[in-house]
């Protein structure tokens, strides 16, 4: 089977998708299927995965240089590449899968409302329709496609995440513990909260890294409510990280804070995990296993209850945080690794109904 994903941007900095979709694409390939991928925005230098095929050209070139995929796997909505594909796969009788990718939630829907309710109505809404099937990363945004009278089927299925090498060892900072953000810096993360919640514990012995690429100049904001709660000498903004430098701010961290206000599925808490940290994150994310797996902390996305999260985080002594973040590891390993959810969506695609 062919398959052929796209996406708008494959550059790090625009968010999960840049990293999820390859990845995705490279574990499907190893399932035996012939897996292409093509996007408008691939950054220059970036080397073609081995497992699938990276094409550069026009969406038509890709298709034509394909001779037409069995099926299209596309990621996100309301761009205007979104709406081509969902045109050009119409004009070629070519079946389509959308992972709207979180871009459905009440949060996003509510960003910018008012060009996306125009959006729905002209387009966005009879593209979903008439895809074969929708893909959710967790049973709650399923639950938001039908709240919004979409009736394609569903699948759910996680993202999944790399595992470091078995040799990866911790590397804690000298001096005080460190409690990592790693994520885009943009409103919909909630820093804001974060800010104020540390604002109340002041945890001692501990730094707050902030670490990502900024959006609208958020960052900014978030600079001078660092500065004028009086936080400035316990909190680090250090750019986006990739490659090395994340994999050593990871091995670094004794702490994941994610406090965001809507994910559809949060790979920074996926990632964060597989690195043995424990984690706090919000009931804005569908990360309701952090509790269940006892290996971290889930809270209503409030200044409020993120501080008592925290407090109780920053008291709790070493041996546990670590033994909360190899729970944390063999949950992420056991049902979100790449081998076991590329197998489930390999299944998903040979299941699809015929449109």
């Amino acid at each position: 089977m062919r398959i052929l994903h796209t996406v708008a941007s494959l550059r790090p900095e625009t968010g999960g998708p840049a990293r999820s979709v390859p990845g995705l694409a490279k574990a499907s390939g190893e399932q035996g299927l012939e897996i292409h991928v093509w996007s408008p925005e691939i950054p220059a230098g970036y080397l073609d995965m081995a497992g699938f095929h990276l094409h550069r050209g026009t969406l038509e070139d890709a298709l034509d240089e394909m001779a037409n995929p069995d099926l299209i796997h596309d990621h996100g909505l309301w761009l205007p590449v979104n709406h081509r594909v969902a045109r050009v796969a119409q004009q070629r009788s070519i079946k389509r899968l959308i992972s709207p990718r979180g871009m459905l939630e009440p949060w996003a829907l509510d960003h910018k409302k008012w060009k996306k309710r125009a959006a729905w109505w002209l387009y966005q809404r009879r593209d979903l329709q008439d895809a074969c099937m929708l893909h959710a990363t967790a049973d709650s945004e399923a639950r938001q496609f039908q709240r919004l009278g979409l009736t394609n089927p569903v699948i759910v299925i996680p993202n999944g995440v790399d595992l470091p090498t078995p040799t990866a060892h911790r590397q804690p900072h000298a001096g005080p513990r460190t409690a990592l953000f790693l994520s885009r810096i943009h409103a919909k993360k909630g820093l804001p909260l974060l800010v104020d919640a540390w604002a109340k514990v002041r945890p001692a012995g501990w730094r707050m890294v902030v670490a990502g690429p900024d959006e609208d100049g958020h960052r900014r904001e978030i600079e001078t409510m660092v500065a004028e709660a009086g936080l400035s000498a316990s909190w680090e903004f250090t750019g986006p990280l990739e490659g090395g430098e994340k994999h050593r701010i990871y091995q670094q961290a004794a702490l994941f804070i994610l406090p965001t206000y809507s994910e559809n599925f949060g790979i920074a808490v996926a990632e964060a995990l597989s690195y043995r940290i424990p984690v706090i994150t919000t009931t804005g994310a569908p990360w309701q296993g952090l509790v269940d797996q006892q290996c971290g902390w889930w809270v209503e996305p409030q200044a409020s209850t993120i501080a008592v999260a925290l407090a109780k985080a920053t008291s709790t002594e070493p041996v546990e945080l670590e033994a909360m973040g190899d729970r944390g590891f063999e949950w992420v390993k056991s049902e979100f690794a790449w081998a076991g959810i590329s197998k489930r969506m390999a299944d998903a695609y040979e299941s699809l109904p015929t449109r």
